[in-house]
């Protein structure tokens, strides 16, 4: 398996999520900041440092346009063969927090939570996220069509959000600040800051 490259040190770095907010957001203002785009993020940031996916069936789902994203493409999902270009990490065997083993991040069961992993990985001192709704908004969950599925409408309630006190704390310990820049989040576990102040740091 391969390992995560520290690339940046001390940076600002911006997690773009799933959520339906996402789409209210201007991302070009981030262009000149280090990002990572979760799932389909590429495809509205395509100048993204880092595209993440946790879901094999994402990769199927896209694999064409995946192809062509030019950042770095990671992934904990598991399976024996990926497209060229994929990088593959390990979960690590703890389900929740932050795995300090640049060959695995704790998967926090989702995308979004284990993207906090990767942005520790790559050398992140402070982490905003945007599009982490972490609740449906207007009877939909996420911002974009292109993930297949349909996932319980209580989903953040019995999976997603039960990692982030776990991420909070063991950041926290190791100095690393983030923020939620997600507005109307049902995520509360970090300050609440907004995109104009975050590109500021």
């Amino acid at each position: 398996m391969a390992s995560i490259p520290k690339l940046w040190d001390d940076a600002t770095v911006f997690i773009l999520g799933g959520g339906p907010s996402l789409a209210k957001v201007d991302v070009s203002t981030l262009q000149d900041k280090r990002v990572i785009a979760c799932n389909a993020a590429f495809y509205i940031a395509p100048w993204a440092d880092v595209c993440w996916f946790g879901d094999g069936r994402f990769h199927d789902w896209n694999i064409e346009p995946l192809s062509k994203f030019g950042g770095l493409k990671l992934t904990c999902a598991d399976r024996q063969k990926w497209s060229p270009g994929i990088m593959q990490i390990n979960r690590g065997r703890r389900m929740y927090g932050i795995d300090t083993d640049p060959s695995r991040v704790c998967w926090n069961r989702s995308t979004g939570g284990s993207a906090l992993n990767v942005a520790y990985h790559l050398g992140a001192k402070k982490i905003v996220l945007l599009g982490y709704d972490m609740k449906m908004v207007d009877g939909v969950h996420n911002w974009h069509t292109y993930h297949k599925a349909s996932p319980d409408k209580d989903i953040y309630q019995k999976r997603f959000l039960e990692a982030f006190p776990h991420i909070h704390r063991e950041l926290l310990a190791l100095g690393v600040e983030c923020y939620n820049a997600t507005e109307d989040s049902a995520l509360l576990e970090f300050p609440f800051v907004t995109i104009e102040e975050a590109r500021l740091w």
